[in-house]
């Protein structure tokens, strides 16, 4: 069983490749120093202008799921206190410091600025697999986007999807400076966003996270960023799992010029949105009447997995195979393994906690595919963080497409091969200080891989194996089609 889509792909010859190739260098397209080494594909995402309508009202249900988490949140701390499954749930692996400052953030009802859709499709139903709150490489997937779009201009009938660098611009433009985060390896292409958005008139700076108490100080009630031979006041921090890269005296200091509206502290000093618990609620029993049902079309359904009883008959519907309703006559994790592999290979296991070598970059993810050996080792994996740890993860369908993409290796920029390919939509908003407003959508870029978790490849060489099996994924920018 598939379902269709809108999204194309604008497939192109390879005649531009090397173009592309020097425009990457251009852009300071590098990981760790190293030059951008995924698959070449001369391509974009194309959507149609009703899906790019729609992404509006997508935003806003994300919005209001924001605001709906708050209140279920306060209200359990208030009926409860901290002795209630849910909260536990929320504040797993949190120690005293960490729920202090979560809980003081959603009473304040901080809400963050940026918000990352990560997508299995972009204009139906329930394709937002994840947000993301902080993401990663913002500067590379600016250069991306306009790569992309230096090489190959719009043709008619096409309009960009956003444009990065301008979002970008906007949101961390005011007075001082700004400063944006990540991993090392993704210095080189932040050179790109922080000269693009200085011609623009905004000041941004880059540190990697183990450095950023290095430039940041307190000066009486404001804070500082040096910048070489001279301080100059902080405009915006984005950066998110504060604790875990300085102290938590510094974090209140920021907390204290974020409430005072010096600064702009994005994310905020909580873990609600760094966890994929939150995804679960809107779907949840006993929770559900605190969220609309623009969210649950919004997001991709998804449950809290049970250790002792798998409970799959919210999902089993929107498995897309014939046999799904094996699925919801499940009575044990051990049935579920003995499903049809078709069947149980739709099934997605994610961490649902805070751990950071867990929660984030595909490390918590699994489906339940393969041999019945292989899946019954994935669900003990998963079981024994489950129940030994208490640690909650959830459940979801797998709902991706997978799409015919013409695409090469770097060392063979002037030939095609035609790939089956996954994809994973990347959209940025900027949702604003006052809840209800539209957020504004900065932008994306399309993910393509050989796997299914498609990761950007910004450091893993692609390559062909000695059975021709093609291995790497790509970035590429997202237009839209006139109505």
């Amino acid at each position: 069983m598939t379902a269709s889509t809108a999204v194309e792909i604008i497939a192109r010859p390879p005649d531009r490749n090397r173009d592309l190739i020097a425009e990457f260098g251009r852009n300071h397209l590098r990981y760790d120093g190293v030059p951008f080494a995924g698959l070449l594909s001369p391509t974009s995402t194309l959507i149609p202008a009703a899906a790019r309508n729609r992404l509006y009202g997508d935003a806003r249900a994300v919005d209001g799921w924001y605001e709906n988490l708050l209140d279920l949140y306060l209200d359990l701390l208030n009926t409860h206190g901290g002795d209630h499954d849910m909260v536990r749930a929320l504040e797993w692996g949190l120690d005293d410091d960490m729920r202090r400052l979560q809980r003081e953030s959603a009473a304040r009802r901080d809400r963050p600025r940026i918000a990352r859709l990560d997508c299995v499709d972009l204009g139906s139903d329930h394709f937002v697999t994840e947000v993301q709150w902080k993401g990663a490489g913002e500067g590379w997937l600016a250069a991306i986007d306009r790569s992309y779009r230096s090489v190959f201009p719009l043709q008619d009938g096409h309009r960009p999807f956003g444009d990065l660098v301008a979002g970008w611009a906007g949101v961390f433009s005011g007075d001082g400076c700004s400063v944006n985060t990540g991993r090392r390896g993704w210095g080189d292409a932040e050179q790109f966003l922080n000269a693009e958005v200085a011609a623009l008139g905004t000041t941004l700076t880059w540190s990697d996270f183990d450095d950023i108490t290095k430039i940041l100080r307190v000066d009486g009630g404001r804070i500082l960023v040096d910048a070489g031979d001279r301080s100059v006041p902080l405009n915006h921090l984005f950066l998110d799992r504060l604790t875990e890269v300085m102290p938590v005296s510094l974090i209140d200091a920021l907390v204290n010029a974020a409430t005072a509206g010096t600064i702009i502290l994005d994310t905020p000093p909580s873990y609600l949105f760094n966890q994929k618990v939150p995804l679960a609620l809107p779907f949840t029993p006993g929770y559900e009447h605190y969220f609309s049902d623009d969210i649950r079309r919004t997001l991709i359904p998804t449950i809290l997995l049970n250790p002792g009883h798998p409970d799959l008959k919210r999902l089993a519907p929107f498995l897309r195979h014939d046999d799904r309703d094996a699925a919801a006559h499940a009575d044990s994790w051990d049935d579920v393994v003995n499903l049809p592999e078709p069947v149980r290979g739709l099934i997605v296991l994610k961490c649902g906690s805070i751990d950071q070598y867990h929660n984030h970059g595909g490390q918590g993810v699994f489906r339940l595919d393969g041999s019945p050996e292989q899946a019954a080792a994935t669900l003990k994996t998963v079981l024994d963080r489950a129940v030994a740890h208490g640690e909650p993860w959830v459940v979801q369908p797998y709902l991706g497409h997978r799409w015919q993409v013409p695409a090469t290796v770097m060392s063979r920029p002037d030939e095609l091969t035609t790939l089956d390919l996954h994809a994973k939509f990347g959209v940025y908003l900027h949702l604003f200080r006052a809840p209800g407003v539209t957020p504004r959508i900065l932008g994306g870029v399309a993910s393509l891989g050989t796997t299914w978790k498609v990761s950007g490849a910004s450091k893993t060489p692609a390559f062909v194996s000695e059975d021709g099996t093609w291995h790497g994924a790509f970035r590429h920018d997202i237009r839209v089609a006139d109505a």
